[in-house]
């Protein structure tokens, strides 16, 4: 009852504080907000978008859910109004109104969104905004490099516009990025300039913003004194300018510089106005900093009650950002995924269009070429016709028409004339075919062969492809650029189409001279004698490479998503399996405890028995997410050299106690120094869940051994342990992940998926992960590491 008091009074506690702190915090934005409403019914139909989203952006700080509102209000009206500006605006808050709910993946949708409307119309402001807001959504993710890539394009924008304002905010979101990254030297460069900058423009609400990053920065560098200074100038500007994000930060770092001075009123003070205010704002990544420094704060001041508390609450935020940023990962993966099918497919698309228009170029001019032939044919016999007739009719009146001669020479001067320009425009139609011609050979390759398929002429764009020049191609056979892929059916079906009179259309695999391979859309079709047989047979092909190889790589990437749909019900099975009966020992202890019906030695018992539980559970957790990262492909490899007497030291420390109370000796003979090229926490992990699985599995008075040898080009790590050994039913299971676990001696729980996370971790490492056991005799476990053969000079130089 006692303990419900003490609870009430707290909560009394903090209310009283947040109604007393937060008036003057809020006041600022609230009252700009009535003012920008007050404007709303006499304004035009495009400024009343611009009103709608700076409404919008005023509440995000205190009121998230009203910043959605108003933007999607702003985005309505744009959109009825076709106000591009407007929209591309309104688009980049909702995405930042996403981000504050940690719903990562519509907030990058939306940001994408309002970066597309506003280069769609060239809005120079409005690119820079978004790339702005798409940098910070990056670094939020501790995506860095990204982030970086996107502040740098948005800085471009703004110095081209002499945006001094924006231009300096740039700098300054570049130097946090690197702050976080530690590029110290970096970091004050970019600080130093956005200085120089927003302090030369005046604005007190960006100054300090910014001075509260700059005594950040040299809380982080441990200049105590010059921290001091800019977090209280920021602090007094905040207050002036009623800038609760920016209070807080302020709060915060003068809090911590307290601390480390063991000035604890003074950090104690600030420290509560820090949490109050991150519990206004409601930011989960501020709840996690405030309760972390609170806990540090009442730990170092030996306040071990409050500071347990506070400790609570900082693990559950903790988890819920870890939670939030496992989905956020997933999420960002997938959506980038979504955008490269999206580019390949209208790459794809535009490459088909490609051919389809080159073929109807092709066949348009073989229509136009063979009409032609056809016409200037058809004209020349009809000239020779004539000719003939009047040649013809002149002979025979030769002698009666002497005086209508000359009229009939005259005439058929000007037909020769005739003749002639006629043949001049058969000249120039050839000129143009010959052209059209050679746009084809640009990109159709063209063969003719005969009845046989023994080849009669070729384009260059046929030698260029194949590797053969005309001279070796010449009387060969077609074959010669089969590549054995296809059966002999498709090629009979082939010779039977087009020997039959028809054409041939399908897509084959040819081989280079070199022995490469290539793909082509090919359409094959005989070509007529006078009595309508096939004489020889015409081939148009054009190169299909790039396409078919995206459209593996496309069939790859749907694999890719199925496993990735297999290894969420993985993970959810392990999860409903092993986590819910620890959680449900709590739950009912708990609820015991409450009731009042446990007695001190009762619950101290118990109390044993849960931590032991929870610490289990907490293992097979980091276990679990190291796991999932890994298979995610969100772990990266940091292969550095490392030492493995240190490492198998501190795994033997850690885990003598565990191995102490179940009364199993453990031995770690590595006393030399052995070093290796390999990630030390993953090797770390590596030792650390081999030697517990020796210790579950060994009885007492039993041991457990730890060796290492050294080969030519790998060091050979060994845990020995004389415990129960492994059946060979369960030995074909180690190393899977099928929800497969036995208990040990002492009833230990597990699930089964530390050996998967050595194996996976070994692998990455470029080693090896192996076994020796027998039933009742005990198992030793293996892995390789590589080990170093350059000096430390060396190493260090490359």
């Amino acid at each position: 009852m006692l303990l419900l008091n003490r609870y009430f009074i707290l909560i009394f506690l903090i209310c009283l504080a947040l109604s007393a702190g937060f008036g003057q915090a809020i006041k600022g934005p609230k009252y700009h907000i009535d003012s920008l409403k007050s404007q709303l019914a006499s304004a035009d139909d495009s400024t009343k978008v611009d009103l709608l989203n700076q409404i919008a952006y005023n509440f995000y700080y205190f009121q998230n859910d009203s910043t959605d509102d108003y933007a999607r209000k702003a985005m309505d009206m744009a959109l009825a109004l076709d106000y591009k500006k407007g929209l591309s605006e309104a688009q980049r808050l909702i995405g930042i109104s996403y981000k504050a709910e940690n719903k990562e993946r519509e907030a990058i949708e939306w940001l994408f969104k309002g970066l597309e409307t506003a280069q769609s119309i060239n809005y120079r402001q409005g690119i820079a905004d978004n790339l702005n807001s798409i940098g910070i959504f990056f670094n939020s993710v501790e995506d860095h490099e990204q982030a970086m890539a996107y502040f740098k394009k948005s800085l471009a924008y703004q110095i081209e516009a002499k945006n001094k304002l924006r231009e300096g905010i740039l700098y300054s979101n570049i130097a946090s990025s690197m702050l976080v990254n530690n590029e110290l030297d970096s970091a004050l460069y970019y600080f130093q300039k956005s200085e120089m900058i927003i302090d030369s423009i005046g604005d007190v609400q960006w100054i300090a913003m910014l001075k509260g990053r700059i005594g950040a920065y040299w809380y982080k560098v441990k200049d105590y004194k010059k921290a001091e200074k800019y977090s209280q100038e920021a602090m007094n500007l905040s207050l002036q300018t009623s800038q609760p994000v920016h209070l807080r930060k302020a709060y915060y770092t003068l809090a911590q510089i307290y601390m480390d001075l063991n000035q604890f009123d003074k950090a104690q003070h600030l420290a509560d106005k820090a949490l109050q205010l991150s519990i206004e704002i409601g930011f989960i990544s501020y709840l996690a900093e405030a309760y972390d420094l609170e806990y540090k704060l009442h730990a170092a001041q030996n306040h071990y009650k409050t500071a347990l508390r506070y400790h609570e609450q900082f693990y559950t935020y903790r988890d819920s950002l870890r939670k939030d940023q496992i989905i956020s990962e997933s999420n960002l993966v997938r959506f980038q995924m979504d955008l490269e099918q999206k580019e390949n497919e209208n790459l794809l698309l535009r490459k088909e269009k490609e051919i389809q228009d080159a073929q109807i170029l092709a066949d348009k001019v073989l229509i136009e070429r063979q009409t032609f032939i056809g016409i200037a044919i058809f004209s020349i016999l009809i000239l020779v016709t004539i000719l003939a007739i009047v040649f013809f009719w002149l002979r025979q009146k030769d002698r009666d028409a002497n005086a209508r001669l000359s009229a009939s020479n005259t005439e058929l001067e000007e037909q020769k004339e005739e003749l002639s320009a006629t043949l001049q425009m058969v000249e120039h139609l050839n000129a143009q075919l010959q052209a059209q011609n050679n746009t084809i050979n640009q990109s159709a390759i063209v063969s003719i062969t005969d009845l046989e398929g023994n080849i009669i002429s070729v384009n260059k764009n046929f030698c260029d492809v194949s590797g053969y020049n005309r001279d070796e191609l010449q009387g060969i056979n077609h074959r010669v650029l089969n590549s054995g892929e296809h059966s002999n059916d498709i090629f009979s079906e082939m010779w039977d189409s087009i020997k039959s009179g028809n054409t041939w259309r399908g897509e084959l695999k040819n081989k280079r001279k070199d022995g490469e391979f290539f793909w082509a859309d090919t359409a094959i079709a005989p070509i007529f004698d006078d009595e309508g047989k096939p004489k020889q047979f015409f081939s148009l092909q054009f190169e299909i490479t790039k396409r078919k190889n995206y459209l593996n790589q496309l069939a790859a990437k749907s694999l890719e998503l199925e496993e990735l749909n297999k290894l969420k019900d993985k993970l959810l099975s392990i999860i409903s399996h092993d986590f819910r009966g620890p959680l449900n020992s709590l739950r009912g202890t708990l609820t015991l405890f409450l009731k009042g019906a446990l007695s001190n030695e009762e619950l101290g018992f118990l109390t044993a028995s849960l931590v032991e539980k929870l610490d289990n559970t907490y293992n097979l957790l980091e276990n679990l997410l190291n796991w999932a990262k890994s298979q995610m492909q969100g772990m990266k490899v940091y292969i550095k050299e490392i030492d493995l007497k240190v490492i198998s030291s501190d795994c033997y420390h850690l885990l003598s106690p565990i191995a102490e109370k179940k009364l199993v000796k453990m031995e770690n003979n590595i006393v030399e120094s052995i070093l290796v090229m390999a990630d030390n926490e993953m090797v770390k992990l590596i030792l650390r869940n081999l030697m517990s699985n020796a210790i579950k599995f060994t009885s007492a008075g039993n041991k457990i051994a730890i060796d290492a040898s050294c080969g030519e080009d790998f060091v050979t790590i060994s845990v020995k342990d004389n415990g129960l050994g492994i059946s060979n039913e369960n030995q074909d299971k180690l190393f899977k992940i099928e929800n497969f676990s036995t208990s040990g001696t002492s009833n230990e729980t597990g699930m089964g998926l530390g050996l998967s996370l050595c194996k996976d971790f070994v692998e990455k490492n470029h080693g090896k992960i192996w076994f020796d056991s027998e039933l009742g005799k005990g198992s030793t476990f293996y892995f390789t590491l590589p080990v170093i053969k350059v000096s430390t000079g060396e190493l260090t130089n490359s």
